[in-house]
């Protein structure tokens, strides 16, 4: 009998020994591999009934439910249904007249355990769920012996198969401890797998950005270095135990106090705030690059004393070359924007407000730049007719840009002509305007003081009969003054001509006067 009461044993532990030499996500997706768990459960069975020693447990039934119950709580319905079906092919062939007792306890262990599946999924206690079955499998199989042999019927609770349940609670305690250190193996590689993606994927971004990771022990005064961007340095050639000498040589003698300042303030911080330090190194083809170190405190003593820094280089060289380029720019920029002569500005195309103004727009209307920025022309009365803003807005949806616009301005009252100049931009997302405004009073006054004189020398040469005439060398005659179309008696739409000298000089004048003519150009008289 203990060879029989063994090798029951061991086939009930072969369940275990299957579910626990495979990979957890098999177990709980594949339901292939579910029908297969169904099928080794049923077998299982098939087997344990076929054990003389077993006979007397399994009356008046005559089946082995225990596997069933366990692999359909366990696998879900598949399993237990496979199962449930090859246990009852078994004994259907080892009792062909007295089946019909056994397959109803299967189709209602089946059922039963399905059922606290349910329960085990809402709640998420399996251990709940494995004792509940336990304790209402006996009677559920009760009730089946009562049905098959009508001598047990009115038997109490005595006649409950407890062993049944027994061996539910065995066999699912065990293949419960298998699945959880299943569950836990596979979480935890998950986990691994995870820390080594990311740790992978921040050496690529270390690497997108030229930068590399360090660690500092205090205790040990060690450095250790990982990344290509120490390739550019070397500090990783050679024996690592000299690297923080190698390292700490390439160090501007003037950032080192700074650099010293900041691992002391990093070591003794309480906290775990990032520390940064920005300091130049000697790279191998000896030029010094800018370097920004971050670091925090990795580790701490019993005594909560910082002994272990972690963090990352990043260059730069690039980054400071670009703002120093930018920061050159913007006081170029920023040196002719303030110093040119015209009224300039940037206002916003939604409402027209001013964002920036010269110091020149400032003069123009006579306020302050603050009185200025934030506030629309309309505000600040700085267009004479209401038509001046429609038709600078009129024209840049027309060509794209405004050029040249003649407009009427004001300051205090006063009409300022101008010529408007405007091109679109876009700042920090908004459509804004760039616009220079020239003044032209200054023209205008010289322009009509010009008239004026122009207006007097015309009116002398009619009261002196003076003509006045200009010719280009290689051009001829290009300018005859109405006093000199009068003298030689011709219409002022007649055309000049192309010779003066030779058409209206008399021929014994003619040597003389280009004399004069050719010593007023050499002379410049």
């Amino acid at each position: 009998m203990l060879p029989d009461m063994a090798l029951a044993i061991s086939i009930l532990a072969s369940l275990v020994v299957v579910a626990a030499a495979l990979p957890f996500r098999w177990l709980r997706q594949d339901w292939r591999l579910h029908a297969a768990m169904g099928v080794l459960a049923g077998l299982t069975g098939a087997v344990n009934m076929s054990l003389p020693l077993l006979h007397g447990l399994l009356e008046p039934l005559g089946i082995s439910p225990t596997s069933t119950a366990v692999v359909a709580l366990a696998f879900g319905p598949l399993a237990g249904l496979v199962s449930a079906l090859v246990a009852a092919t078994a004994h259907f062939l080892q009792a062909p007249a007295d089946w019909v007792p056994g397959v109803a306890a299967l189709c209602a262990t089946l059922a039963l355990a399905c059922g606290w599946r349910g329960v085990q999924q809402r709640t998420g206690s399996p251990i709940k769920a494995l004792a509940g079955l336990c304790l209402s499998l006996p009677l559920v199989l009760l009730a089946c012996m009562h049905w098959g042999d009508p001598a047990l019927r009115g038997s109490g609770l005595d006649a409950l198969p407890w062993h049944f349940g027994l061996g539910v609670f065995l066999l699912g305690m065990a293949l419960h401890m298998v699945l959880t250190r299943a569950r836990a193996i596979e979480e935890l590689q998950q986990a691994l797998q995870s820390l080594q993606q990311r740790g992978q994927e921040m050496q690529l971004a270390l690497e997108s950005v030229h930068g590399g990771q360090w660690e500092w022990h205090e205790g040990r005064q060690e450095l250790r270095c990982s990344g290509s961007f120490y390739g550019d340095f070397g500090v990783l050639e050679g024996d690592p135990a000299t690297l923080l000498q190698r390292w700490r040589a390439l160090r501007h003698p003037d950032d080192v106090p700074r650099v010293q300042q900041a691992l002391r303030r990093a070591m003794g911080q309480k906290g775990n705030e990032a520390v940064h330090v920005e300091f130049r190194l000697r790279d191998l083809q000896g030029r010094w690059r800018s370097v920004v170190a971050h670091s925090r405190v990795a580790e701490r003593d019993a005594q909560g004393h910082a002994v272990r820094l972690v963090g990352v280089h990043l260059d730069v060289t690039h980054d400071r070359a670009v703002a120093s380029t930018l920061r050159s720019s913007q006081a170029k920029y920023t040196a002719v924007y303030d110093t040119m002569p015209d009224a300039a500005g940037i206002t916003r195309v939604a409402d027209g407000k001013y964002l920036e103004v010269n110091p020149a727009f400032c003069a123009l209307l006579g306020m302050e730049r603050q009185q200025i920025v934030g506030r629309t022309a309309q505000e600040l009365g700085v267009w004479a007719t209401q038509e001046e803003r429609p038709r600078l807005l009129q024209a840049l949806r027309r060509d794209g840009k405004v050029d040249h616009l003649p407009v009427l301005a004001q300051s205090n009252g006063v009409a300022i002509p101008g010529l408007m100049s405007a091109c679109p931009v876009e700042l920090d997302g908004e459509a804004c305007l760039v616009f220079v405004f020239h003044d032209m009073r200054d023209e205008k006054r010289t322009t009509e003081a010009l008239l004026a004189q122009n207006s007097l020398l015309q009116q002398a040469g009619r009261l002196a009969r003076l003509g006045a005439w200009e010719e280009v060398v290689g051009e001829g005659t290009v300018y005859w003054s109405d006093v000199a179309y009068q003298i030689h008696g011709l219409a002022h739409d007649a055309p000049l001509p192309g010779d003066y000298v030779a058409t209206f000089v008399a021929p014994a004048w003619q040597p003389l006067l280009r004399q004069k003519i050719r010593d007023g150009i050499e002379r410049q008289i």
